[in-house]
């Protein structure tokens, strides 16, 4: 990448005399660090809660990942929005960003430690709880830097890196995850070792990345020009999160790509979650945990060349929709296979995750590039806006345990629904279908979008 200086008083930036300085490659991928770490744990989290559940309370192992998920819907949607939204407003001597990025890692890691350490099911509700609200505070401010100080014309390619640092991240937890699993077992101390890896990760890589970053002390953003001076611009601040709302879908192309990003996420997520049972139900794996550690390592080895380079072609061919096309259908492809033949031959199962991993890949090389071409606000609230794609990116994974979670339990233990039988494992066949019906649902959103090919 090249060297772009956005000036002192330019609206992207809200710096003060210093400006922002695009990073080229290497320091990108360095800033991109901290995002590999906060998005990647994530796979290994769902995989470590649902060992945590399994030794607090197994017969309700399914209920209790889908409680400790539905309650954290509720900060997935607001802390994004709220974060996002203050630090656009943020005046300090460190910047908008940097600040929210400390402080969310250094609440992100406590909630990891509780983890280790819940001896009940309450107090693992709430460590999950206090882990997303770290989360998602640092990963609202994190999503401003990139329409901060990448040009339109290298959001292709900083879009793939960003997705391939999340890729990356995602193995990297996911290999730790499977090493301490396959050591110490799918146990109570096994999850409580990994927990505490993560958070030292987490801390380490928010260092690392926030002194490559070098963002420059903030100044007061100006306000948007159409209510700059008289009483709209009163109005305007006092709407505050409302207006955020409002403005921000009311953007006929933006509000497609967050629903785009929804659906494809939600799709992910109503396997991701329930691997690890499918496992330990209907594989019948003695390490279920390490099983599924190594399976969606699988998924990640077929995603990470595809973000990279469709990232790049999508600049190139500058079109972003026909990759999400190509991801769509081979999720959906390999969901089906899984609905209909429940699979438990490891061999094929690994290839499906491949294959589904080439899906991902491709839908994540694009994600960021169509988001930031049709942000809304790109001067005055980067980071406002892409909280609220953000919440596309964090509901969906705890909407689906949450909405799911109760389904799988439910149809698992009856066989049925209606006085239908469906045979063995049940709730899988159910839980497969919905995902997709999601990723059909992708499909359609996307092509609703004007401004992107």
């Amino acid at each position: 990448m090249g060297t772009t200086v956005i000036e002192p008083g330019d609206g992207r930036a809200g710096t003060g005399a210093l400006g922002w300085q695009e990073p080229g490659f290497w320091r990108l991928n360095g800033i991109n660090t901290f995002w590999a770490a906060s998005q990647g744990l994530w796979n290994a989290v769902y995989v470590l809660l649902a060992v945590s559940a399994t030794v607090i309370a197994p017969a309700q192992k399914q209920l209790v990942v889908g409680r400790a998920t539905a309650v954290g819907g509720v900060l997935a949607v607001l802390v994004p929005v709220v974060a996002g939204w203050l630090s656009d407003r943020t005046r300090s001597r460190w910047g908008r960003r940097t600040p929210w990025i400390a402080a969310g890692a250094a609440v992100n890691a406590a909630g990891l430690v509780l983890l280790a350490r819940a001896p009940s099911v309450p107090t693992l509700i709430g460590a999950y709880l206090i882990l997303q609200l770290g989360n998602n505070a640092a990963g609202a401010a994190f999503a401003g830097i990139v329409p901060d100080v990448i040009p339109e014309e290298r959001r292709g390619r900083a879009s793939g890196l960003l997705n391939a640092a999340s890729i990356v991240g995602t193995v990297i937890c996911l290999g730790i995850g499977l090493v301490v699993l396959s050591r110490l077992g799918s146990t109570a101390r096994g999850a409580a070792v990994a927990y505490l890896a993560f958070a030292l990760m987490v801390m380490g890589t928010a260092a690392l990345s926030l002194g490559l970053l070098r963002e420059p002390a903030s100044t007061v953003p100006a306000p948007p020009p159409e209510v700059a001076t008289g009483p709209g611009w009163r109005r305007t601040r006092g709407a505050g999160l409302d207006r955020a709302w409002r403005t921000t879908l009311g953007d006929r192309d933006f509000r497609w790509v967050v629903t785009t990003r929804f659906f494809q996420t939600l799709g992910i997520w109503s396997i991701l979650p329930f691997v690890t049972f499918y496992f330990q139900d209907v594989v019948r794996s003695s390490n279920y945990g390490a099983a599924s550690d190594l399976w969606q390592l699988a998924v990640l080895a077929g995603g990470l060349v595809p973000a990279l380079v469709f990232g790049y072609l999508s600049d190139r061919l500058r079109r972003r929709k026909l990759f999400v096309y190509l991801s769509s259908g081979l999720q959906g492809l390999v969901v089906a296979v899984l609905l209909f033949g429940l699979i438990s031959d490891l061999t094929v199962i690994y290839v499906l995750g491949l294959l589904f991993g080439v899906g991902y890949g491709a839908y994540s090389a694009v994600d960021w590039a169509l988001a930031t071409d049709v942000i809304p606000d790109r001067e005055h609230a980067a980071a406002r806006d892409m909280g609220i794609f953000h919440v596309a990116y964090t509901l969906p994974q705890v909407f689906a345990p949450a909405l799911l979670a109760p389904v799988l339990y439910d149809l698992n233990r009856s066989g049925g629904v209606a006085g239908l039988a469906l045979g063995p494992h049940a709730g899988y066949r159910a839980v497969f279908a919905t995902a997709t019906v999601w990723f059909v649902l992708a499909t359609v959103m996307v092509s609703r979008i004007r401004k992107v090919r």
